[in-house]
C-alpha cells in the first residue's frame, strides 16, 4: 500500500512539474529570448523541487488518510468497538465524514452493548444450570474424561487431572511429562494401543448385537499410576458413535497388593526349595547311619517339615484373605469378543493374520481381556520373530464349567519343547505395574496351562484352561450431549482433526501455545539466558487460563541490573529454580501438537533454537507472530509494540514484563487479529505467515 501510494505521489508532482516548466519556460523563451532560458530553467527547476519537498508530506498524508480511515473502520467492526478514528489527524476535507463515521461507531457500540445485555440475561439460566453440573462433576471421586473417536480431550474434572497429569519431577518413560488439557490426544496419557483395542470391542459389539455395552479395562497411565478405566460410548439420536467417556479410578493400592502377594509367593517357593533341600541332604545321610544316628535325623526331618507347614499356614491365610482383591482385574466378556480382540490387535500391531475360529454357541469368561491379549500377542510375537510363524490359529472351545483357549501353530516349525520354556518368561506389558509370565497370568485367573502336539496333523498348540462365567448383561443408556461443566469444550466435536494439511486450515480451527520468554538480556547469542518461560493455549477459540505453563529457570549466570529492572525477576527468585535442562521437555510436552505463537517471535524462537543441542529438543511447530500480523493490518500504524497494539484493540495489559502476563495478552491479542486477517481475506495459516514473511519486520535477527 505505501509503495502505491509513493508511486502516485512521484506521478502526481511529476505531471505538474512538467505542466508548470513547460508553461514557463515558452513564457520565457517570448519574453527574454533563448540566451538566457538556460539559466532560467534551472532556477525555475530548483523551485519546482522545492515546491514539490513542501507539498509533498501533505500529499502523502492526503492520500494516506482515507486508507487509514478504512483501517480504523475494520477495527471497529471487527476487533474493537469503542475505537474511534482521528479527528486531528484526518486532512480538513474529510473531517466531516470522520465525525460522522465516529457518530455512527458511537450507535454501534452501544447497540452491541444492548445486545450483550440481552445475551447475558438469555443465558442466565443456562449457566447456573451448566455450573451445578460443573459443581456435580468436580465432587466426583472418579476421574471422568470425555473424548473424540480420534482422541482428542473435550471434558475432564479435577480428579482426572491429578490422576493423569504429570507431578513435579515427574517424567514419562520417553523423558517427557504429559499434559491434561482440552483438544490434547488422551493418547499422550493412556496407552493407545489398549484403548484403541478397548473401542474398537464397543463398535463390535454394537454392529453385532445392535448394543453399545461400556468396556471395562486396567491400564499404567504415562504417569505410572495404576487405573481401572471404564470406557462408555457416546451416542447421538441419530444413533451415531461421536466419542467416549472415560471414568477412571486409582487402583495402584491393588497393583501394590499384588506385588506384595508377588513377593509372599516367591519368598515361600524359596523357602520350600531351602526346606527341601535340608530334607534331602538328611534323607542321604540317614542311608546307612547308626540307629541312633538316624533318629537324630529323624527329628531334624520333622523340624524342617513343621517348620514347613507353619510357613505354607501362614502364605494361605494371607493369601486367602487377599484373593478377593484379585477380582477387581477382571470382567465378563463374550469369548467371540475376546476371540476379535485378539485377532485385530496381532494384525494390526504385529502383522499376523490369525485364522479364528469362534465357538457355534455363546462362551462367556470372567478375566482381565486387556491383560489377555497382551499374554497371547506376546506369545504370537515371539513366534513371529523367532521362527517366522505369521499365520497362526486361534480358537475357543467349552465344557462347562471350563473353556478351552488355544494358539495353534505348524509343529515342525517351532518345536513344542522350545516354547514350552516361555511360559516361566517374564514379559512387560501396558496394563500391569510390574512384569509377568504366562503361567502367572492363567494361574490369576484361576486356570491352567496346558500344551499339546499332533504330529500326524503337524502342528502344536498352546492351551490355556479357563473358567466360563455367567454374567447378567448391563444394558447403559446413551449419553447424549448436554451442559457444559468447568474444563469442557464440546464444540470440538465439530471440528476436524490434525492432518499434515495444517497450512491449508483457517486460523479460527487451529489450536495455539502463546507463549513468552524472559531473558537476562536482548542478545542471546551472545550468552544472554533465558529466566522464565510460561504459555497459555486457545482451543477452538478460547483462551484457556486453567491450562497454562509457568516456570522460573535458573540461567546459572548473574542477572544484570537492567533485567532485573524490567522483568522484575530477582537472583532470589530463579536461585534453586529448575534448570532449562528441567524446563524444556516439559514445556515441549505442553505446546506438542501445536501452533506456536508470540509477540515478536524471532527472538522467543532464537532463544529455544540456542538450547537444542543442549536439551536435544527441536520446535519445529508452525510459528505465527503477532508483531507481523499487525504490521500486515496496519501498515499506517508505526507502533506495532504489545501495548500498542492491545491498546488500538481496546484490550488491558495486567502483568506486562512477565512472561505469563505477556503470553496473556498476546493470546487476546491474537483472537482480535484473526477476524480482521479473514476480512482481508488472509484466513489459512499459509497464507497468514506467507503475508506476514513479505513485512521488514520478519527480516529481524537475533
Amino acid at each position: 500500500m505505501k509503495n502505491q501510494q509513493v508511486a502516485t505521489l512521484i506521478v502526481v508532482v511529476g505531471v505538474v512539474g512538467v505542466l508548470l516548466g513547460t508553461m514557463l519556460a515558452l513564457l520565457l523563451v517570448a519574453w527574454l529570448g533563448q540566451s538566457q532560458l538556460v539559466g532560467i530553467l534551472f532556477v525555475v527547476g530548483f523551485l519546482l523541487l522545492a515546491i514539490g519537498m513542501v507539498i509533498a508530506p501533505w500529499l502523502r498524508g492526503y492520500l494516506a488518510a482515507p486508507d487509514r480511515v478504512a483501517e480504523d473502520l475494520h477495527m471497529i467492526v471487527n476487533a474493537n468497538p469503542a475505537h474511534r478514528v482521528s479527528v486531528k489527524e484526518s486532512p480538513g476535507r474529510l473531517k466531516p465524514m470522520v465525525e460522522a463515521i465516529n457518530s455512527l461507531a458511537e450507535q454501534y457500540q452501544q447497540s452491541l452493548e444492548t445486545r450483550d445485555t440481552q445475551i447475558q440475561q438469555s443465558e442466565a439460566k443456562v449457566t447456573d444450570e451448566k455450573n451445578k453440573l460443573a459443581v456435580l462433576i468436580e465432587e466426583l471421586n472418579e476421574g471422568v474424561v470425555v473424548c473424540t473417536m480420534q482422541g482428542r480431550i473435550l471434558l475432564y474434572n479435577s480428579r482426572a487431572s491429578a490422576l493423569l497429569g504429570h507431578a513435579e519431577s515427574q517424567t514419562s518413560g520417553n523423558g517427557r511429562v504429559g499434559f491434561v488439557g482440552l483438544g490434547r490426544s488422551i493418547f499422550s496419557l493412556m496407552d493407545r494401543n489398549v484403548l484403541v483395542t478397548a473401542a474398537k470391542s464397543v463398535i463390535y459389539y454394537h454392529e453385532e448385537k445392535g448394543v453399545y455395552n461400556p468396556a471395562q479395562l486396567v491400564i499404567v497411565a504415562a504417569n505410572g499410576n495404576l487405573l481401572r478405566v471404564r470406557l462408555i460410548p457416546i451416542i447421538t439420536r441419530q444413533q451415531e458413535l461421536t466419542g467416549f467417556i472415560l471414568s477412571l479410578q486409582d487402583v495402584s493400592q491393588f497393583g501394590e497388593t499384588s506385588r506384595q502377594q508377588y513377593r509372599q509367593i516367591d519368598s515361600l517357593v524359596k523357602t520350600v526349595h531351602a526346606s527341601l533341600a535340608d530334607i534331602q541332604a538328611i534323607v542321604t545321610k540317614m542311608k546307612g547311619a547308626e540307629p541312633a544316628t538316624q533318629a537324630g535325623l529323624l527329628e531334624d526331618i520333622q523340624s524342617n517339615t513343621n517348620s514347613l507347614n507353619t510357613e505354607l499356614d501362614k502364605t494361605a491365610e494371607a493369601y486367602a484373605a487377599e484373593l478377593h482383591l484379585f477380582d477387581w482385574r477382571k470382567e465378563d466378556i463374550l469369548g467371540s469378543d475376546l476371540l476379535w480382540a485378539i485377532e485385530q490387535y496381532a494384525n494390526e500391531e504385529l502383522g499376523i493374520t490369525v485364522a479364528v475360529d469362534k465357538p457355534e454357541a455363546p462362551v462367556w469368561l470372567r478375566i482381565d481381556s486387556a491383560l489377555c491379549v497382551q499374554m497371547m500377542t506376546h506369545v504370537m510375537r515371539r513366534l513371529r520373530d523367532e521362527f517366522g510363524i505369521d499365520q497362526p490359529g486361534l480358537s475357543l472351545t467349552s465344557t462347562e464349567p471350563l473353556a478351552a483357549l488355544e494358539l495353534i501353530w505348524p509343529y515342525k516349525l517351532a518345536k513344542l519343547e522350545i516354547v514350552q520354556a516361555w511360559q516361566d518368561v517374564e514379559f512387560t506389558t501396558n496394563v500391569t505395574a510390574v512384569p509377568v509370565s504366562l503361567v502367572q497370568v492363567v494361574e490369576l485367573h484361576g486356570g491352567q496351562v496346558q500344551w499339546r502336539t499332533d504330529e500326524t496333523a503337524n502342528s502344536a498348540l498352546l492351551r490355556l484352561v479357563l473358567p466360563t462365567a455367567q454374567p447378567k448383561p448391563v444394558q447403559v443408556r446413551p449419553v447424549s450431549h448436554g451442559s457444559r461443566p468447568e474444563f469442557y469444550d464440546f464444540d470440538l466435536f465439530q471440528q476436524p482433526e490434525y492432518s499434515s494439511e495444517l497450512a491449508q486450515r483457517p486460523l479460527a480451527e487451529l489450536t495455539f501455545t502463546v507463549f513468552d520468554t524472559e531473558t537476562t538480556g536482548l542478545r542471546p547469542a551472545e550468552g544472554d539466558e533465558i529466566t522464565s518461560v510460561s504459555g497459555i493455549r486457545i482451543v477452538n477459540g478460547r483462551l484457556l487460563h486453567q491450562e497454562t505453563f509457568d516456570q522460573l529457570v535458573d540461567p546459572q549466570r548473574p542477572l544484570p541490573p537492567k533485567s532485573v529492572e524490567i522483568t522484575g525477576i530477582t537472583p532470589e527468585m530463579v536461585a534453586g529454580q529448575p534448570t532449562i535442562e528441567q524446563v524444556l521437555p516439559a514445556f515441549y510436552a505442553f505446546a506438542e501438537d501445536t501452533v506456536m505463537v508470540a509477540h515478536n517471535a524471532a527472538f522467543d524462537m532464537r532463544c529455544l533454537q540456542l538450547k537444542e543441542a543442549q536439551t536435544g529438543l527441536k520446535f519445529t511447530q508452525p510459528v505465527v507472530d503477532t508483531l507481523l500480523l499487525s504490521a500486515v493490518l496496519h501498515p499506517h500504524y508505526n507502533d506495532h509494540s504489545l501495548e500498542a497494539i492491545a491498546d488500538r484493540l481496546g484490550l488491558n495489559i495486567i502483568g506486562r514484563h512477565s512472561s505469563l502476563g505477556d503470553s496473556i495478552v498476546t493470546g487476546e491479542v491474537l483472537l482480535k487479529l484473526i477476524p480482521l486477517l479473514a476480512e482481508k481475506g488472509l484466513i489459512t495459516l499459509e497464507q497468514v505467515q506467507k503475508e506476514a514473511q513479505k513485512n521488514y519486520l520478519a527480516r529481524l535477527e537475533y
